[in-house]
């Protein structure tokens, strides 16, 4: 790197040349990329910029821009010229990203082993270990708006597979005040009115919350890393620390934070900064696609985390019909005699059903700790039943990922180029969409969809705005797999309008949602949802009847046929059907062709769609 040369030559000027030609060797590494990275400066171009640390006690340099070259030699003072003795208040245990990075470029002789006299950066950290750099995808959870897009952490750890419960987890988020409304939340997220910052907690607790309690899904990215990098990422965490930056849910998330830090320690370009949205999934098509390059496999490994949910949905699909009936019954009365009930199975078809029924009380216990002490008293129960029968784990199903990992998933933003028709007039449309997941598998049984400010315009004899999608979201869950005692809902909600250009505000407002339950066979998933529509200034009830199907050669299809009965006194009844078809060429191209009928009114179109970062 250009960068790298500049300073090595410095090093070699500060000790035998003039000091101009020094301080000019060192003013071209002030203003290099990667030292302006290790600021977290608002411009890479290295002249003063603000600060996105707001707290000033990060920065050794006064004023109300940062200069990097200031900065730079402020950080040089305090590390090289400093008389205070090692230790946690030294500037180099404060700093030790820095500290690592200046006695690199700089050539300048390094003991790393200065470090060691940082008692809190070495017991944080590891330092004398080789720790795993694993970055986490957490699934998205309806239950908190800002995780509706997923949810990022890092974890640091041990090598040994066995310990990683106990590995050092790295979160990034939003300091909220105890009491914030949901819509407050919502208001000041978009509009940058939290602080938030780097925080370090135990994995083990994280991971209780969101596979235990919310049941969500995780999905692991280890990082390939060389030890220089591995020191490097960790103590520059370790300075981020409790430094506040202003948090935006839609761009400095989890995600962005992290993919600055790793602009800084990988030296290269991974956020785009002109986008105004960075979802947690974008980093991990970012590493995808630094991972296809030649001689750049930044990823050590993908490791998928069932949630309890999905262990215990396998655990029940795994099961034969009388083992599922005696773990019923035992829900059904849990008060039963489990000795006589189990006398007529063998030692081992015996502990399947117990280590089944321990597994379900696992789930209440942590998914629903309001359920009291009963619960506790169940499982204490089994527990004693299981010591009975042969030792060893009786259960080893592992749940099947449900689908592709996640950094391998389509693109989140989507653009539509189409041609269209309304009855006899036809049109040409242009869509765009800035976030949309839906896996690309619609057979799968966790079908969902969660769209974001999606709009549509036709050009026809005049430029028109049919559709404004505010947001759109579906959730699909198979009753066939269903813990005993629960059965799952789907549904959907669709908040948006038609026809703003003819109808106005007041006739094309669209609010439409509904509830039902569906049914996976094979590629296929069927659902039956029943809907309110309010469409304007008229409400009606839908009756459909949907049905998705999809092979992994890239082709999908879904269709629905309903029934609409208006409410209210103009009263009438309608049918409904459309078809949907994709060809997905790749998860960034697809072909697209839809028909819709309502009542004697036709629309269809054809068209190609991109999806982009």
């Amino acid at each position: 790197m250009v960068f790298t040369l500049v300073c090595i030559g410095w090093c070699v000027a500060a000790q035998a040349l003039p000091t101009a030609q020094a301080e000019d060797s060192l003013e071209q590494l002030g203003r290099s990329t990667q030292w302006v990275r290790q600021l977290y400066l608002e411009t890479n171009d290295g002249r003063p910029s603000r600060p996105r640390i707001t707290d000033r006690g990060f920065y050794l340099s006064d004023g109300p821009l940062i200069d990097p070259v200031a900065e730079l030699r402020a950080t040089y003072r305090a590390f090289f010229e400093s008389s205070a003795s090692m230790g946690d208040a030294h500037p180099i245990c404060e700093y030790p990203s820095r500290y690592l990075f200046l006695t690199s470029a700089l050539n300048r002789p390094r003991d790393v082993d200065v470090l060691a006299d940082c008692p809190a950066f070495r017991n944080w950290s590891q330092w004398e270990g080789d720790p795993r750099v694993v970055v986490v995808m957490v699934d998205g959870y309806y239950g908190n708006p800002a995780s509706s897009f997923g949810h990022l952490i890092v974890r640091l750890g041990s090598q040994d597979t066995n310990k990683r419960l106990l590995d050092t987890s790295i979160n990034y988020g939003a300091r909220i005040p105890e009491g914030e409304g949901p819509l407050t939340y919502i208001a000041k997220g978009l509009t940058g009115g939290y602080q938030a910052s780097f925080t370090r907690e135990d994995f083990y607790r994280q991971d209780l919350v969101y596979t235990r309690t919310e049941h969500r899904d995780m999905w692991n990215y280890e990082l390939n890393l060389n030890p220089e990098q591995k020191r490097q990422f960790v103590a520059h965490l370790w300075e981020l620390l409790g430094h506040p930056t202003t948090y935006y849910f839609v761009k400095n998330n989890c995600a962005f934070a992290v993919a600055e830090t790793l602009e800084f320690v990988l030296d290269r370009d991974i956020v785009d900064q002109d986008t105004g949205w960075y979802p947690p999934v974008a980093l991990f098509q970012t590493l995808e696609d630094l991972h296809r390059q030649p001689d750049n496999e930044i990823i050590a490994s993908r490791e998928f985390v069932p949630s309890q949910k999905r262990k215990l949905d396998a655990i029940i699909a795994s099961l034969s019909d009388d083992e599922a009936d005696r773990v019923q019954s035992f829900i059904d009365d849990p008060d039963q005699d489990l000795e006589r009930r189990l006398a007529d199975r063998s030692p081992e078809e015996a502990a399947v059903i117990l280590e089944a029924l321990i597994e379900y009380y696992d789930y209440l216990i942590e998914g629903y700790p309001e359920r009291g002490t009963q619960l506790y008293d169940q499982r204490r129960r089994l527990l004693v039943a299981r010591l009975g029968y042969p030792p060893g784990r009786a259960l080893t199903v592992e749940p099947v990922p449900p689908g592709t990992p996640t950094g391998q998933t389509a693109k989140t933003r989507r653009l539509e180029i189409a041609a269209g028709s309304q009855g006899e007039q036809g049109a040409a449309l242009l869509g765009f969409t800035p976030f949309q997941t839906a896996p690309t598998d619609l057979g799968n049984p966790d079908l969902s969809e969660l769209t974001l400010l999606g709009t549509r315009v036709s050009v026809a004899d005049r430029v028109s705005l049919d559709d404004l999608t505010l947001i759109r979201v579906s959730q699909r869950s198979d009753v066939r797999q269903a813990i005993p005692g629960q059965w799952p809902i789907s549904w959907t909600l669709d908040v948006g309008a038609d026809c703003l250009t003819h109808c106005g505000v007041s006739e094309g407002v669209r609010l439409r949602a509904g509830i039902g339950h569906s049914l996976s066979l094979d590629s296929s998933l069927v659902s039956v949802l029943v809907y309110g529509h309010q469409a304007g200034r008229r409400f009606s009830l839908d009756a459909v009847l949907e049905a998705g199907w999809a092979e992994r050669s890239g082709w999908s299809l879904v269709t629905e046929v309903g029934y609409r009965q208006a409410i209210g006194p103009v009263g009438g009844s309608t049918g409904l059907a459309s078809l949907v078809g994709r060809y997905s060429v790749s998860t960034s191209n697809s072909m697209v062709t839809s028909i819709h009928f309502e009542d004697s009114q036709f629309e269809g179109r054809i068209g190609w769609v991109w999806h982009l970062r």
